[in-house]
């Protein structure tokens, strides 16, 4: 695959925080996630990309962080499932997007894919 590393970058309306249209939107956290080092032909390496790419969405989405109230948890949640689900979209394997489909399938994440 060309591309090995894959930023994830979140609006603040991708995580639910809404701004008032005169409100300056604060520049959103990223972080780049580097997948060179794995086969995505491979489930099991669709796997740990998988977890790389939630690894950093609950970062940058802030579910990383002390408890907070439920609506809070629920909307950080939304945004990182939404942010995983954009990611191995534009990622486009196969063996990575199936993976996400047995995770859902499971029960292990809510898939929000664009």
């Amino acid at each position: 695959m060309s591309r090995s590393f894959i930023a994830l970058a979140l609006a603040a309306a991708l995580c639910g925080a809404g701004a008032a249209a005169n409100t300056p939107v604060p520049r959103a956290p990223a972080n780049l996630i580097s997948y060179e080092d794995l086969d995505l032909t491979s489930a099991y390496d669709a796997d740990i990309l998988l977890n790389r790419l939630q690894g950093a969405a609950r970062h940058v989405c802030g579910l990383d962080l002390a408890p907070r109230p439920l609506e809070e948890r629920l909307a950080a949640e939304a945004c990182v499932n939404e942010s995983v689900g954009s990611m191995v979209a534009r990622i486009n394997a196969p063996a990575v997007t199936a993976q996400l489909a047995r995770r859902a399938q499971d029960g292990a994440i809510v898939v929000a894919m664009r």
